[in-house]
């Protein structure tokens, strides 16, 4: 028998709104009975729904808001630290006649020890700019550390500058004391940092020969064997 839909059939129609008749639509043919007989049901019916769409919704919003927060994460880490995988970059070498001295400056050590950069002059030295939260920096330490010990009679010294926060001296001092590092640590700012280029991404690199004279620099984590290829060049020089 067909449905009566006139007079308060029509009615009851008028009181369901668009999100009623797509529920209707979507939903087994047992609503349509409800429509007619029971709005109260409907409604209820209808807000559990509703509900439910809701909690879907909140389910997708989290998800697409820890996506953004994960993407927004991994730009600011690239932006800071190059990726230790697939993307080193290969040391720049400078002509020779274009070589120009290491700016000078003075840092801190850790236990508040003051050391320029000019009292190395005559030896070999490999600056490099890290800081505690780069992971390729990390990577690269006990490299820096081996190749100290192979080459320190050579005439090898090896400064390493934290662009850490003032905040985060501690965390630089337990880095430290963790990899059992061997030379020099300082203590780093920004004018130190613009004076050689502004530093944006680490680690960033530079060779300087006996002469204080830079003869190459490179960004981005470098394997040990460019490192040990460089370091034998100035050293035999």
């Amino acid at each position: 028998m067909a449905t009566d839909i006139s007079g308060t059939g029509i009615e009851k129609l008028k009181l369901a709104d668009v999100r009623l008749i797509m529920m209707i639509f979507t939903h087994d043919s047992i609503l349509i009975n409800c429509w007619t007989n029971d709005i109260p049901l409907v409604r209820s019916m209808e807000k559990k729904v509703s509900l439910r769409a809701v909690s879907i919704m909140k389910i997708r919003v989290i998800i697409m808001a820890g996506i953004t927060v994960a993407l927004a994460i991994f730009i600011y880490s690239a932006s800071w630290c190059s990726s230790a995988v697939g993307s080193r970059v290969s040391i720049t070498a400078t002509d020779k006649s274009e070589n120009r001295i290491a700016p000078d400056f003075e840092l801190k050590t850790l236990d508040g020890r003051a050391v320029k950069l000019s009292v190395f002059r005559g030896k070999v030295v490999v600056l490099n700019f890290w800081a505690t939260y780069c992971g390729p920096c990390r990577v690269e330490m006990p490299w820096l550390i081996e190749l100290y010990k192979q080459h320190r009679s050579q005439g090898l010294e090896i400064v390493v500058v934290s662009m850490d926060d003032d905040s985060e001296h501690q965390q630089v001092a337990n880095f430290v004391r963790e990899f059992g590092v061997n030379y020099t640590i300082l203590l780093g700012n920004h004018a130190v940092g613009d004076a050689y280029g502004g530093v944006r991404f680490l680690p960033q690199t530079f060779f300087i020969n006996r002469e204080g004279q830079i003869t190459g620099s490179a960004t981005g984590m470098k394997t040990k064997s460019e490192f040990e290829r460089v370091i034998q060049k100035l050293i035999t020089i």
